[in-house]
């Protein structure tokens, strides 16, 4: 049946323009654009009002929600399109940013990974531990000298804040004075009194790298107050305070709730580790980027990039320098870089999305700086996209060794080795003067066993081994070809689903052939076999199940990987015709 009318023609518009945007189950089509969430229902596309069995029909099958066999269900937060988004291949998640509804082309997502804070204080605290990068110095009346990271402390004492500003100020007044030595960062040094013990120090110590205190009982309580009171740290008092009742109560917080608190406890202090950034309170080095500066603190660059700790801990210039340059980047990428450190976030917008255009410069600006998740992503991305990738110029420039790391890999995500084969041709023919001797050692991760032979007729048609004087190579990609009987597993890749025939309801004549009856199944052919001649057999398996009711007549479409039903009717007549539409 042809469906057609205003109602019908602005809803597969939508469909064609906003795919990618939709966030449920269906939707209504009558050119408003509201989504309603929650159960599934089928909508009304016009003035027509759905008849009351349609009604009871959608009742049921709210009830049936939780059924296996429903195809629409509701949908999660992130739908599978986002896979692509930087969260696609790790444990990235939103973290705040539009979530359902029609998103807006500019509209901008936060990502962030839970790992990350407790992730940076532990790389913190291992700084500390090898005396890396420590520019504050705590001393006890009793001699004992403890060191530590000034951004860190600052982050939960007022007293270290305040020392920060001042040093801050002075090296303003440095600068003002053009003094010779206005870039000398001098370190902190505080000379606590007799009320502070070594005891309370480390308490407060360990609180700033981890969010908690272990040694904190009846014995220390005492101590860790004064210390706390004595730095400014609320924070330390008030989990004191809680420890205090806790012990009068008889009470004791588990091992899981402690954790929790911890955790809770450093993300406060990564905020306000941000928010020393943001007002620049004790930035010690200054990066520049084609004309723009960014002030950031050593220390928590250190913490987050290998490249940037390799820098500032190595004994390199660039540790004594105030300022340093990196040539070769965009500020627009360093201010990104820098913002993720400083938050454990990264925003995205569907214009930021990953593209095959750009994954490979990600992969090798992470690998420049040490950046490893980064790489990961990067890495993956190309490997499951690596036919559009290899189309790109990028592809060509590629050197030699990550090219094979690509070709080896098992996880390299192709339609059939065919496509690999032609992008090595392409690589060779960008600089055949230098690259056509690395041929055979590229051709050696090409499985030409698991090509057909209309694939592998198209090797043989190639003019790389007429133009290149390689038949011998040829010939023995030959016989490996035919002399392979057996794929072993090793040979194996990933490769992408074929297309697959569905059908869709439709109605079927009862067993005694007396009546028709609509259907709601969903069945896919599993495998096509071609026999002598022109026999064909295709062995069906059943998909699932539509929603109530069931519906003939109507019209399907694929948009974006997506199978729509449109329309129908749930039996014969003029009066059931259906003014909904599926995804």
């Amino acid at each position: 049946m042809a469906l057609s009318g205003p109602c019908f023609q602005r809803g597969l518009e939508a469909l064609r323009r906003q795919d990618e945007a939709f966030r449920g189950d269906k939707h209504n089509i009558d050119g408003e654009g509201e989504e309603r969430a929650g159960d599934v229902k089928e909508k009304d596309c016009g003035g027509k009002v759905n008849t009351e069995e349609e009604e009871k029909d959608d009742e049921a099958f709210r009830r049936e929600g939780n059924s296996k066999k429903d195809l629409e269900r509701e949908t999660t937060e992130e739908e599978e399109d986002d896979v692509q988004e930087v969260k696609e291949l790790k444990e990235w998640t939103v973290v705040r940013g539009q979530k359902g509804g029609i998103e807006d082309v500019d509209s901008i997502r936060v990502y962030g990974r839970d790992s990350y804070t407790r992730e940076m204080f532990q790389t913190l605290q291992q700084l500390r531990d090898s005396s890396l990068l420590t520019d504050l110095t705590l001393s006890t009346e009793d001699g004992q000298r403890h060191h530590a990271h000034s951004p860190v402390l600052a982050a939960v004492s007022s007293l270290v804040h305040q020392r920060l500003q001042e040093r801050d100020e002075e090296m303003e007044k440095r600068r003002e004075r053009r003094d010779i030595d206005m870039y000398i960062q001098t370190a902190i040094s505080i000379s606590l009194g007799p009320e502070v013990g070594c005891v309370g120090l480390a308490g407060v110590l360990e609180f700033a790298y981890t969010g908690t205190i272990a040694a904190l009982n009846r014995e220390t309580l005492a101590q860790i107050q004064t210390a706390a009171k004595t730095l400014g740290v609320p924070r330390v008092l008030e989990l004191c305070s809680e420890e205090e009742e806790k012990m009068k109560r008889g009470e004791k917080k588990r091992a899981e709730e402690k954790k929790r608190s911890a955790e809770e406890q450093m993300k406060v202090s990564l905020q306000s580790i941000r928010q020393l950034w943001a007002e620049r309170v004790g930035c010690d080095v200054e990066l520049e980027v084609g004309g723009t500066s960014f002030h950031v603190h050593r220390v928590l660059l250190s913490a987050s990039s290998d490249y940037f700790r390799g820098m500032f801990t190595s004994g390199m210039k660039e540790s004594q320098q105030p300022c340093v340059a990196l040539p070769f980047l965009e500020a627009s990428e360093l201010e990104a870089l820098i913002d993720c450190s400083y938050s454990g976030s990264l925003p995205l917008c569907w214009g930021r999305k990953w593209t095959p255009h750009s994954c490979l410069d990600v992969a090798s600006f992470a690998e420049a700086y040490g950046i490893t998740e980064l790489l990961e992503v990067a890495n993956d991305f190309v490997l499951r996209h690596f036919q559009n990738v290899a189309a790109t110029p990028k592809f060509q420039d590629l050197p030699v060794k990550k090219l094979i790391k690509y070709l080896k890999s098992n996880s390299l995500f192709v339609p059939s080795e065919l496509v690999v084969f032609k992008a090595v041709v392409v690589w060779i023919k960008a600089c055949p003067s230098q690259r056509l001797k690395l041929t055979k050692e590229l051709v050696k991760n090409i499985h030409f066993p698991l090509m057909t032979f209309t694939e592998f007729s198209e090797v043989k048609t190639a003019k790389l081994w007429t133009e290149c004087n390689m038949n011998h190579l040829y010939l023995t990609i030959l016989e490996d070809f035919h002399s392979y009987q057996v794929t072993p597993w090793s040979l194996c890749r990933v490769y992408q689903p074929k297309d697959s025939l569905v059908l869709v309801g439709g109605d079927q004549i009862s067993a005694d052939f007396i009546r028709r009856s609509p259907s709601r199944e969903l069945w896919f052919g599993n495998s096509l076999r071609n026999y002598t001649g022109i026999v064909k057999t295709v062995e069906w398996r059943l998909l699932g199940e539509m929603p109530k009711p069931p519906r003939l007549s109507h019209e399907v479409a694929v948009v974006a990987g997506k199978l729509y039903v449109l329309g129908g009717q749930n039996y014969k007549g003029m009066l059931a015709v259906l003014n909904s539409v599926y995804r």
